[in-house]
């Protein structure tokens, strides 16, 4: 049974720093080239705003298709945490395609990739890397801010 959420992709807006969850591809009529992305900002409501942008703009990741222990969805760029089976430390790894193997594979802070195929269900999700990158900035910049 093929799991379609395996085909959702989200967008990290590198203009404005921000994750927009939903997104739908735009090809424009006169060019095969792929321009734009719609992007949806809450919930999944009708009201919610709809952001257009050009793909050279964004930061596109695919979900992966599996869920992590608390039951989300998965995506390119995420960072997880799972203890280590050898001494029940925690480990943060980053969510990636690897080329060589053809598989999404988490990649642990020293480059090293685990290919532990039940890791990411016995993982909790933790945040991803755009995100948390814009936040440890925010706080070196502005240190006496909550």
């Amino acid at each position: 049974m093929i799991s379609y959420d395996r085909f959702k992709i989200r967008v990290w807006h590198k203009p404005t720093q921000i994750m927009y969850e939903r997104a739908v591809w735009r090809f424009e009529a006169d060019s095969p080239d792929l321009r734009w992305l719609f992007c949806k900002h809450g919930h999944g409501v009708a009201s919610d705003p709809t952001y257009c942008f050009l793909v050279e703009d964004c930061i596109i990741m695919q979900c992966i298709g599996i869920r992590d222990k608390k039951g989300r969805l998965l995506y390119e760029g995420d960072v997880i945490k799972d203890k280590n089976g050898f001494n029940d430390n925690l480990t943060e790894y980053s969510i990636g395609w690897e080329e060589d193997d053809g598989a999404y594979l988490a990649k642990s802070a020293s480059g090293e990739y685990s290919r532990n195929a039940g890791l990411f269900h016995y993982a909790e999700y933790v945040g991803n890397v755009f995100e948390m990158e814009r936040d440890r900035r925010m706080r070196e910049e502005f240190p006496n801010e909550n």
